[in-house]
């Protein structure tokens, strides 16, 4: 009927659903397509509830021509068709849409894929005997048709409501005339009826995952999930271990009722054992994707990707680099660096997904090939900096006719990859060029297993307690605490809540708990988690810094920290200690009298000796009195939700860009979410948002790329995309995910390194986004972002009771904003002690045995001139100090206060023009964000100001007072 019109136009079609983001239907009609030489287009679309007959009339609108339902849309769907199968007509449900020339018909074909499915795979003579479905839901139902025409002995449906199964058979009993089947139909409880059942085909139909913990006989039968993947494995390892005779799940049928569909919109019949076998065999990760294809997360066949793609650019970049030698190929931008580039993001994109989930989602499994995996990296990024034919043929590059024509990106990345390769040691003799190789792999593993052991000894840390014992908490607080005991002792009647080390619980506990027994126990926990037992990190503290000492030394620097500000925007070791102090001098005579206050405070409190874990408390219970503030009220005024709504706002105000969460879109766990940036109706690249504190999950707050913006060899540009991952409170119960202003900072500063990635106008990989940007001022985007969050006309985007909707009221606005520098001096002089520890760590010959300097030392030494607060002689900070011995800041920590000075400058400027005009905003984006590591951080900020930096924005932006002048 419609096939001839298929031959001569593009398909649009589309599946609608929600949720929607895990749906294989583009997937699977795709193949379709491709074998049968129809051209078509294929979308997910996800509707709202209330949306959805508008979503499918708007689809159609727009020259749709079949569309796949899914749930929770099947019963509404088959409202709004004009014509329905006779099977649509039984079911009141279909699962696709057509269009018609009399109107949209349609079918629901899920009976014909599974009957379909057992057919190939042979078991038909199951019809023979007696079929036992668990389950009487929607799925269940929608296949009864197709199979009551397949004649079986006996269908027997078990459900745990039982009255759901009678009421589903009464109806069966009604098609019995118009089908003319002889099946005897029955229902039963499925706890008490199954034992005694004889089965020869056994499908599992709930839409839930399978949880049963009985065993039975199923030697003789056929066992069959109309679930598929993840869903079904719990199923078919019970069904397996109970004797079956062959387990099956639903992929078949899947691939089945699509290829009906197919047929129903273009008159053309798939041929499924060719869909099967590619869907089967067929790799996503090596497929050319833009976003991570989540939806089919296989770790093995990821790794399978990354060991592949490892190989494919070692092997082709090899080649190419002996061709361009050999004068095979011509020497060019093209022929050499655009090449590269396009090796390395199919290397890059595979490995960035790996390392991702195992940051927010690790398990045993994936964190074995993961540092696996990161040896192999770490050697082959070795190995190629030290590559003398490469280093040879970039300094070609730049001689060859035209070169005096490459953009300023082009002339940097080839810059810079002379300067990588000095750092790696490409000019050394081949045995310390293969000692510096070796510690690089160790130093790579030694970070890995640093992390490692971090998350461990945060996971396994826990508090059961009573509810007296929690005085004070917030409810939320105590909401999540008592659903992680619960969660982790499903059988207990105790009344108990378990506290975490995890960020929202562990800042609750501090801020709010009014038993300093409590604070002590989790403070303890916190200070020393990654210092004892397993967990313990010191010896790979030492070895760290052994191995760094050695490895700088082959090339020629006094020290790592040398080393480290080689291409970092301050010029030494003694400039940054020198500019440390200063602010440590400025900061200190305030913080004492911060500190006095607090101290002033317990002894009001009867805290005669506060200790180390009194100050929080201390600090949140004089803010409150000073600014009247409810920090637990504050929050409900800023659900996660509006937070987002009020950030999206704020980066159109400022950039004119539209953020749009895009839920058709895969994630890899149902509470991240995906947005797309547009400019007019130009996407421009996209985010991962993933806000929530859980298990397996890092600590602390973080932007990485997924992919990076550049030109491929195919001449189109590959936009970017970034995750941004925070540890903000999850919803608990029936409230919502509610942010403290902290939480909201936090975002505001991972959003500024995210629009640093993916405003980026740059189209070479190496210098775009955030890539060739220096260390020391890759901070600066993260930190002037977070200026906005309090400014009034950004708070009120922000916020929204969320039980309400009213917006934050004027007075609680006004005090939020004047707490702003509460206790900022003694904030100040905590981040200095960390950034001048850091560096004097890093300024220490590690292999010199005969100093008697411990990395504890060098913490007690710094404490002892920065320090305000008290600090335990237990306390072992260093153990856990992630940023520098796993996350790439080892003598660069200094460049939060270093980035924070010319945050605060350039914020001056919005101070004085207006926070959002659209000329600085213009210029903002021209000349910072959109310019990747293309230009010098200080060229970036003398084009927006016209001037150099000044500390003294930074003083006056956290009200510290230079007594100095």
């Amino acid at each position: 009927m419609l096939g001839d019109f298929f031959d001569q136009h593009a398909l649009k079609l589309a599946v609608i659903g929600n949720p929607i983001q895990h749906s294989q239907s583009p997937r699977i009609h795709k193949y379709f397509g491709l074998a049968l030489g129809v051209a078509l287009s294929y979308e997910r679309i996800y509707a709202p509830v209330d949306q959805f007959e508008a979503v499918v009339a708007q689809f159609f609108a727009k020259g749709g021509h079949g569309v796949n339902i899914t749930l929770p849309f099947k019963v509404r769907a088959a409202a709004i068709a004009d014509q329905l199968s006779p099977r649509a007509q039984l079911v009141g449900a279909v699962n696709t849409l057509c269009r018609t020339d009399e109107g949209l018909f349609g079918d629901t074909t899920d009976g014909e894929g599974f009957i379909c499915d057992l057919q190939r795979l042979g078991t038909t003579s199951a019809f023979a005997g007696d079929v036992v479905i668990l389950g009487a839901g929607g799925a269940v139902r929608s296949i009864m048709p197709d199979l009551l025409e397949m004649q079986p002995n006996s269908i027997t449906i078990l459900n745990r409501t039982l009255n759901n199964a009678k009421m589903l058979v009464r109806e069966l009993e009604g098609w019995r005339k118009k089908l003319g089947f002889s099946t005897l139909l029955f229902a039963g409880d499925l706890d008490e009826d199954v034992a005694s059942l004889n089965i020869t085909l056994l499908v599992q139909g709930a839409s839930g995952a399978f949880s049963w913990d009985r065993s039975l006989k199923l030697d003789e039968c056929f066992c069959y999930d109309l679930n598929y993947g993840a869903r079904s494995q719990h199923f078919q390892q019970w069904a397996k271990a109970c004797g079956a005779r062959a387990v099956h799940d639903g992929l078949g049928m899947l691939i089945g009722q699509a290829a009906a569909s197919f047929q129903i919109w273009t008159g053309k019949t798939p041929v499924i054992e060719d869909v099967m076998l590619s869907f089967e065999t067929a790799n996503p990760w090596l497929e050319d994707w833009w976003c991570p294809p989540f939806e089919r997360i296989n770790y093995e066949q990821l790794h399978d990707a990354i060991v592949y793609r490892l190989s494919e650019k070692t092997s082709l970049f090899k080649q190419r680099m002996y061709d361009l030698r050999q004068g095979t190929i011509p020497l060019s931008w093209d022929s050499f660096v655009r090449f590269y580039e396009h090796l390395d993001d199919k290397l890059d994109r595979v490995w960035s997904v790996m390392g991702h989930l195992n940051a927010v989602a690790s398990d045993e499994r994936l964190r074995e090939m993961y540092n696996r995996l990161q040896v192999d990296i770490s050697d082959h990024y070795t190995e190629e900096r030290q590559n003398s034919n490469f280093r040879e043929l970039v300094s070609q590059l730049l001689l060859i006719n035209g070169a005096e024509d490459f953009t300023p990106a082009q002339h940097k990345w080839c810059e810079q990859a002379l300067d990588n390769f000095r750092l790696a040691g490409v000019d050394l003799p081949l045995q310390q060029k293969t000692r510096f190789a070796n510690l690089e792999r160790q130093l790579s593993e030694l970070s890995t297993t640093f992390s490692d052991c971090v998350m461990d000894g945060t996971e396994v840390w826990f508090l059961d307690v009573s509810l007296l014992e929690m005085e004070g908490l917030p409810a939320s607080t105590l909401a999540i605490a008592q659903e992680t005991f619960n969660a982790a002792n499903p059988k207990s009647k105790e009344s108990l809540y378990r506290l975490t080390l995890k960020a929202p619980c562990y800042l609750a506990v501090m801020k709010f708990c009014h038993s300093q027994t409590i604070r002590e126990q989790l403070y303890r926990g916190f200070a020393t988690r990654a210092s004892h037992d397993d967990f313990d990190t010191s010896a790979l503290i030492e070895t760290i810094l052994q191995h760094r000492t050695e490895q700088v030394s082959l090339l020629g620097f006094p020290h790592y920290a040398a080393y480290s500000l080689s291409n970092k925007m301050a010029d030494t070791a003694e400039q940054v200690i020198e500019f440390l102090q200063k602010l440590a001098a400025l900061s200190k005579p305030q913080a004492l009298r911060e500190k006095q206050a607090l101290d002033d405070l317990a002894a009001e409190l009867g805290l005669s000796a506060p200790k180390a874990w009194d100050y929080i408390y201390l600090g949140e219970q004089l803010k409150a009195r000073q600014f009247s503030l409810d920090a637990e009220l504050v929050r409900e005024y800023f659900p996660t939700q509006q937070v987002l709504s009020g950030l999206f706002e704020f980066i159109h105000n400022l950039f004119k860009v539209e953020c749009v969460i895009n839920q058709a879109v895969a994630t890899y766990r149902h509470d991240v979410q995906f947005v797309e940036l547009r400019r007019g109706d130009k996407l421009i690249g996209g985010l991962y948002l993933d806000l929530y504190a859980r298990d397996k999950k890092r600590e602390g707050a973080w932007m990485d790329e997924c992919r990076q913006r550049y030109v491929t060899d195919e001449g189109r540009i590959s936009l970017p995309i970034a995750y941004l991952v925070c540890n903000s409170s999850p919803p608990a119960g029936d409230k919502p995910s509610l942010m403290t202003h902290d939480e909201v900072v936090t975002i505001f500063h991972e959003v500024g390194h995210c629009l640093h990635h993916l405003l980026s106008t740059v189209n070479v990989a190496g210098v775009s986004g955030i890539r060739g940007v220096e260390w020391d001022a890759v901070e600066v985007p993260s930190q002037l972002i977070e200026s906005w969050c309090y400014r009034a006309e950004v708070l009120s985007l922000l916020s929204s009771h969320y039980k309400t909707g009213l917006p934050l009221p004027k007075a609680m606005l006004g005090q939020l904003i004047a707490a702003k520098n509460f206790q900022s001096a003694l904030q100040m002089t905590k981040q200095l002690e960390f950034a001048l520890y850091d560096m004097l760590l890093h300024m220490v010959d590690w292999t010199d045995r005969s100093h008697k300097t411990s990395f504890l030392a060098v913490m007690t030494r710094v404490q002892k001139q920065i320090a305000v607060l008290p600090v335990p002689n237990w306390h072992r900070f260093p153990n856990s100090f992630s940023h520098i011995f796993a996350d790439g800041y080892a003598a660069g920590y200094y460049g939060y206060k270093w980035a924070e000075v010319y945050a605060a400058d350039l914020f001056s400027e919005f101070k004085r023009a207006g926070i959002f005009n659209l000329t600085l905003g213009r210029s903002l984006l021209e000349n910072w964000f959109a310019m990747g590591g293309v230009r010098s951080a200080k060229d970036n900020f003398l084009a927006f100001m016209y001037r150099d930096v000044e500390l003294q924005s930074l003083l006056d932006d956290v009200g510290i007072q230079d007594n100095s002048k």
